[in-house]
């Protein structure tokens, strides 16, 4: 669930989203790819889709917090936008379980590709869609004010920052 930092009195979350006004502050702590996976299991027992529209006759698993569950977008090859309606029989708020559903071959996910570069390396999951991409997710720190910040928060912020931005680098070079 998205929690009310102020009523409920955390000190700092993490999420990965579009950034818009809110009465929290948010610091960027790194970006990641939003990619389009299935297990080749599935592929090999369902086809692979050739467009977005595809995605409609697949069983696509969900994220039931993002802003427009349900609803995927995709950036095409003229960088026109394409925005799909999927339907699944898995929406949940776990993205640990959504990865495992597709691992296991039960559908089609987005995922940040900066938690399943393994699987990916591995060909335990397969990139889908290729010259469509959705847009990327900003992972980032949020937290109710910078004001009375605790000294032990902003290390901790810091340091998420520092380890983030490792990996996408590190992912980055990997892709060269």
């Amino acid at each position: 669930r998205i929690v009310d930092m102020v009523a409920e009195s955390f000190d700092v979350g993490i999420r990965i989203t579009t950034l818009s006004s809110s009465s929290i502050v948010a610091r960027r702590l790194a970006t990641s790819a939003v990619v389009t996976v299935a297990s080749p299991a599935y592929l090999a027992k369902h086809g692979e889709p050739v467009i977005p529209a595809d995605l409609r006759e697949h069983n696509c698993l969900t994220y039931s917090l993002d802003r427009t569950p349900g609803e995927w977008h995709f950036h095409g090859p003229q960088g026109d936008i394409s925005n799909v309606r999927v339907r699944g029989n898995l929406r949940c708020n776990s993205d640990e379980t959504l990865k495992q559903a597709a691992l296991d071959g039960l559908g089609i996910v987005h995922f940040p590709e900066l938690f399943i570069t393994e699987e990916l390396a591995q060909g335990r999951l397969v990139r889908l869609l290729p010259g469509f991409e959705p847009p990327p997710g900003t992972i980032c720190a949020v937290f109710p004010s910078r004001a009375n910040l605790a000294p032990k928060v902003r290390v901790f912020i810091d340091y998420l920052a520092d380890s983030l931005g490792q990996a996408q680098l590190a992912q980055a070079n990997k892709k060269r």
